[in-house]
């Protein structure tokens, strides 16, 4: 599905240095990728590559490619130190601490600096980086924001019983225009049908979407979807439109819709108690927020 998506992309006239940064990959190993699909000639036709000749093309690459990684155990028995280096509060940059281990254990030629990055980001240790926040303007069209969060507790009339709620807000990163939808479900189903509402809300659809890593959108690794679910993946193919996840734990990855929840929960206790039957399909527009 990933090299489904690098195709979309590339069709859509975005560069390589583009579609690596946005998946995570390597430039060189999307390069690799697309110079085997023209190769194959996959990207010629603008009907897309059906799952099983990617998944065959794919097969070849694990088989003629594969090997273990060897740069991890080098540098395991000098984890202790690397911590002292880099965690006390007055610690070095992760390139000076590289450089301090590898003229300390002769490491130098043995390990390169990104294998060393791979370590540092597996043990989870806490880089001494000072965080800037820098504010990010889009074009307009470009990037809609997505966000699910638990609302509360509201009486669901079918069952008779209270149901918890979530929250559902999209926002247009250039206009902060907003909509916002409360749902009984927080399923694939009802995560796509929010986007379909919010599109025709909107009246038209964005070039991208950024979501956090809700599994509503985006899955654990596994052999059949590796990123995006199927049905959230069709969605976007259908209308044309790309997904593009957060980073873990970094909600400034989508700060413009991140910043809306506390509002939108304070609103919806707010309706809850001056209309205890407020509908759970009612939909609030960003007049009902400002």
């Amino acid at each position: 599905m990933d090299i489904r998506e690098i195709i979309r992309r590339y069709r859509a006239g975005q560069t390589i240095r583009s579609i690596a940064s946005t998946m995570e990959y390597d430039r060189k190993t999307v390069r690799k990728y697309i110079n085997q699909l023209r190769a194959k000639g996959m990207l010629d036709s603008e009907t897309m590559v059906e799952y099983k000749e990617l998944a065959r093309m794919l097969g070849e690459n694990v088989a003629q490619h594969g090997r273990p990684s060897e740069k991890q155990s080098i540098l395991e028995p000098y984890l202790q130190e690397l911590k002292e280096l880099i965690e006390k509060p007055s610690g070095m940059k992760p390139e000076t601490a590289f450089k301090v281990l590898c003229q300390r254990h002769d490491l130098i030629g043995k390990v390169s600096y990104t294998s060393f990055k791979r370590f540092v980001r597996s043990k989870k240790l806490a880089l001494n980086v000072k965080e800037i926040t820098c504010r990010i303007e889009t074009e307009p069209g470009d990037v809609m924001q997505v966000d699910y969060f638990k609302a509360g507790l509201l009486y669901d009339p079918a069952e008779g019983r209270m149901r918890v709620i979530y929250g559902f807000i999209a926002t247009l990163s250039y206009s902060r225009h907003k909509f916002i939808e409360f749902v009984f479900r927080q399923d694939e189903q009802s995560f796509v049908m929010s986007h379909v509402r919010a599109f025709n809300y909107f009246g038209s659809v964005p070039r991208r979407i950024i979501l956090d890593n809700l599994k509503s959108g985006v899955i654990k690794p596994d052999l059949y979807d590796p990123r995006f679910n199927r049905a959230y993946s069709e969605m976007a193919e259908h209308y044309s439109t790309f997904l593009d996840s957060a980073r873990v734990r970094s909600p400034r990855d989508k700060g413009k819709v991140e910043r809306d929840v506390q509002t939108v929960r304070e609103k919806f206790m707010e309706l809850t108690a001056l209309y205890p039957s407020l509908p759970p399909s009612c939909r609030l527009q960003s007049q009902s927020i400002a």
